[in-house]
């Protein structure tokens, strides 16, 4: 571990919760440095504690403290704040050649451990572990109270990246992320079960047959499990596949169709097996841009199952109550589906003005409200109503307070100067969130910008900065 505690530990420091209107800005951490800094993942504990974890090359400065790359070309690395925005710790994965490299993108917390997953090009180390010296997926803990590391693995199959994490209620821990085959064409999405340890792992990965793009005549390499939540016995895993992950039936409609599925805790070898009984599978629409970027399980009683993504043209063909059409248009969802059989109930296209411009990101739950983040361009409709008009100023962020209906309670807008240097891979300056967490004190956001004149709640935001922010719930 880099000895970088910067404070201890302070899970009875008492802190008041923000106050102020739903969705106002409550506080705003900036994480800088030379280089691209970014904060891929966010999660709460009981104690008013707030997690992140990301990347970063050449430089990070974060919370008063700086840490610079001795070699390598990019770092994982997890932190820790107390509820007052002090940083408690910060641990990197350090790259050991100059060659190797590492991304951390999910991110959970127990009670004694905190667990970060992603990918790395080996040899990578954290503290005192065992280099990491496979390459490919990896996932690692390290202590709540001070983030010494107590362990790493990548001995998750053929799997090259982990993309979410997930705690059930034995303290059993569930992965997802994508897998590889040995035919280069064929991807699969990986479904893991760790012990807390890290010790035991079991590895699945559901590879999905290629398909060519309609567009171009090329492989589609799309496939991958971008979320995982778990609820009493039950894995719930959402993402991106190319045809069939059990059985005969196509699942697909398009070159590449988003997808959300029910699965058990014991997660069989056999994918027919993983798919029989209880567990179901729905996908998405018609599109080969259709994708589900995150879920979370509500709190409400229901268990229900609430995926937010991108679609294209057709919603949830043959889900009555939730087929929706875009008109081809790019267009952000929010979709909440029965946990028992992957039922409509409710679902909302969070349209935006332009074709390629509407996405939702993330989605977090708590005492029944819904916390939805994403993007949009010029203008942006919640349940037929148009909640923003901003004109051609940039890629904006949003979040949504949403009651349990999916209706509008309150919302925030990221700000954007006209003028200045544009993000160069947008074409334009943009903010992107990228996770979320919510709490009954607070909503926590990690986001990044790209391109000069980007804000939030009237602060600027330096282009290639993240930042860590905190709303009213």
């Amino acid at each position: 571990m880099i000895p970088t505690t910067t404070g201890t530990t302070t899970g009875a420091l008492e802190c008041e919760p923000p106050s102020g209107p739903g969705s106002s800005i409550a506080s705003l951490i900036h994480v800088t440095g030379a280089g691209k800094q970014t904060l891929q993942a966010v999660a709460l504990d009981g104690a008013g504690n707030t997690y992140v974890a990301g990347n970063f090359d050449q430089e990070i400065a974060i919370g008063g403290f700086q840490h610079a790359l001795a070699i390598g070309e990019q770092a994982p690395f997890v932190a820790k704040f107390d509820c007052a925005g002090a940083l408690q710790w910060f641990t990197a994965g350090e790259p050991q050649d100059a060659g190797a490299s590492g991304v951390a993108l999910a991110l959970v917390v127990g009670e004694t451990e905190v667990y970060i997953g992603g990918r790395c090009a080996a040899p990578l180390s954290f503290g005192a572990l065992p280099v990491l010296a496979g390459g490919g997926a990896f996932v690692a803990s390290f202590a709540v109270e001070d983030g010494a590391p107590t362990a790493a693995t990548t001995a998750l199959g053929q799997a090259t990246e982990v993309r979410a994490l997930a705690l059930g209620d034995a303290g059993q821990l569930f992965a997802a992320g994508d897998c590889a085959s040995a035919d280069p064409d064929t991807f699969g999405f990986l479904i893991a079960a760790l012990a807390p340890a890290l010790d035991q792992v079991t590895p699945r990965c559901l590879l999905s047959p290629p398909v060519i793009d309609p567009m171009n005549g090329e492989p589609v390499r799309t496939t991958t499990a971008s979320a995982v939540a778990v609820s009493g016995d039950a894995v719930f895993i959402a993402g991106q596949i190319t045809g069939p992950v059990a059985g005969d039936e196509p699942v697909v409609v398009g070159a590449a169709n988003g997808f959300v599925a029910r699965v058990g805790l014991d997660l069989p070898e056999d994918s027919e097996a993983m798919f029989a009984g209880d567990s179901w599978i729905v996908t998405l629409g018609s599109s080969y841009k259709d994708r589900v970027n995150g879920l979370a399980v509500t709190d409400d009683g229901s268990g229900d199952v609430v995926v937010v993504g991108l679609g294209e043209g057709q919603f949830f063909p043959g889900l009555p109550g939730c087929e929706d059409d875009s008109l081809d248009r790019y267009t952000g969802f929010v979709t909440r589906l029965s946990a028992l059989d992957g039922g409509c109930v409710a679902h909302d296209m969070l349209e935006s003005g332009t074709i390629q411009a509407g996405e939702v990101h993330a989605v977090a739950v708590h005492q029944g409200a819904i916390y939805v983040l994403g993007q949009f361009v010029g203008t942006l409709e919640v349940a037929g109503d148009t909640i923003a008009d901003v004109g051609d100023t940039g890629i904006r962020m949003f979040l949504l307070d949403l009651d349990s209906e999916l209706r509008l309670n309150s919302h925030a807008i990221s700000d954007q100067e006209p003028g200045g240097e544009i993000c160069v891979g947008d074409g334009e300056s943009r903010a992107l969130g990228y996770g979320i967490a919510a709490s009954a004190e607070v909503v926590a956001v990690v986001a990044d910008a790209c391109g000069d004149g980007v804000g939030l709640g009237g602060q600027a935001i330096a282009d290639s900065d993240a930042i860590l922010a905190g709303f009213v719930p």
